[in-house]
């Protein structure tokens, strides 16, 4: 899926979806100059429930906000033995409110590893419990989290890059 548009703005519950029951997922691209997934927008790529390898999560906007959603890239099938997809955000700004960016393998007993975060931007702010992890609850590696950014604000703000048993903390 390939979004180009002026403005982004789902609301109210929307989804924007791939799924793949075997082989390779499919990415999901968002390119606009505004992105604001807000009113409960709940994004999600689902990377794969059969063997496969999941797609990524491509994020390309001047400015991006998001309050009370989630972003991910999932390898959810025990036994899978794929790699989950990478969530990757470029923009200039962005606001994170009450919002998970994870790329994470969910299921316990699924084989393979977690794809990474990366987001690149001039000014990061995350507030009320934003989450920004790279997860396992299965067999395999957590992907590397990598923010590259000229000012960061974080308030009630949490990263994770290990399995779901050991979470980290930013004191």
């Amino acid at each position: 899926l390939r979004s180009e548009t002026a403005i982004l703005q789902p609301q109210n519950d929307a989804f924007i979806q791939s799924f793949s029951f075997g082989g390779t997922g499919g990415d999901i691209n968002l390119v606009a100059p505004i992105i604001n997934l807000g009113g409960n927008a709940f994004t999600l790529f689902i990377g794969a429930f059969g063997p496969g390898q999941g797609g990524d999560v491509n994020i390309d906007a001047d400015s991006f906000q998001s309050d009370v959603s989630s972003i991910g890239a999932v390898l959810a099938a025990p036994g899978n033995g794929g790699q989950a997809g990478s969530v990757n955000i470029n923009s200039d700004s962005i606001f994170l409110d009450e919002v998970q960016l994870i790329s994470a393998v969910v299921e316990p007993g699924a084989l393979g590893n977690s794809g990474n975060v990366n987001i690149t931007t001039d000014s990061l702010v995350a507030i009320n419990g934003s989450l920004i992890g790279s997860l396992t609850a299965g067999n395999g590696n957590a992907g590397n989290v990598t923010v590259t950014a000229d000012t960061i604000s974080l308030s009630g703000f949490r990263v994770l890059s290990q399995p779901l048993s050991e979470p980290t903390r930013i004191s």
